[in-house]
């Protein structure tokens, strides 16, 4: 005689906090995630399947550097919802399982809709750029305009702190896309009324991230008052 195990589905929220840095290029920007999730976990004897709902909310990091420089901390923020998948090889009642996890990520809402962006490195600044030009003053500068793609590959592991609650770590891969426009204007100029006309351009930025989290399953169903027995 044993104990048999059946396929289960319950419910799972997600708490999480990672960081993304730029790659493929000579400029680090940094940014801040922080992940609210809701969705379903369907428990199989060699596996667990995780679907999510996602919020995030996103903000930049500067460093000491770019403080003394007058650059402002957490000045981009960002509100984004998307979705999330992960699979966790091996059963649930193991203290360490290996996963893979992937997300999709676009902005809702931000405060920083035709914010400033450095000309070179797009990074978060909160000025714009001039040259002289005898008689005249010449001024550029990006604006910032949204971010419409976030998405994330990853791998990690989590750890059983107890029987529905998981910690997890993961690194991984990030591809963003983020729209732009980019005016020079002179002195006189009402430059914030000439960006209304300014056409809208895309560029792709490549992330590594690290993340880490904790998870909570439960389930919505009345426990039954003792196992299913199999001879």
């Amino acid at each position: 005689m044993s104990f048999s195990q059946e396929n289960e589905t319950k419910m799972s929220a997600q708490l999480s906090n990672g960081s993304f840095t730029r790659i493929f290029d000579n400029y680090s920007n940094l940014y801040n995630l922080t992940k609210i999730e809701l969705g379903l976990n369907f428990q199989r004897p060699k596996g667990d399947f995780y679907f999510y709902a996602t919020y995030g909310y996103k903000t930049n990091i500067i460093s000491s550097e770019d403080k003394a420089l007058g650059k402002t901390q957490f000045a981009y923020k960002s509100h984004m919802i998307g979705g999330s998948f992960a699979y966790h090889l091996l059963s649930n009642q193991k203290k360490v399982r290996p996963y893979l996890g992937l997300s999709i990520l676009s902005e809702v809402a931000t405060n920083y809709r035709d914010g400033y962006l450095g000309r070179m490195n797009y990074g978060i600044i909160n000025y714009y750029t001039y040259l002289t030009v005898y008689p005249y003053n010449s001024y550029n500068s990006n604006f910032y305009q949204s971010t419409p793609l976030l998405g994330t590959i990853s791998l990690g592991c989590d750890f059983r702190l107890s029987k529905d609650v998981r910690l997890n770590f993961s690194m991984g891969y990030s591809l963003r896309k983020m729209k732009y426009k980019y005016l020079e204007w002179y002195d006189g100029d009402n430059y914030r009324e000439m960006l209304k006309n300014v056409p809208v351009e895309s560029k792709m930025f490549h992330h590594i991230n690290a993340q880490l989290g904790l998870s909570y399953t439960f389930s919505l169903k009345k426990k039954s008052d003792s196992p299913r027995l199999y001879q």
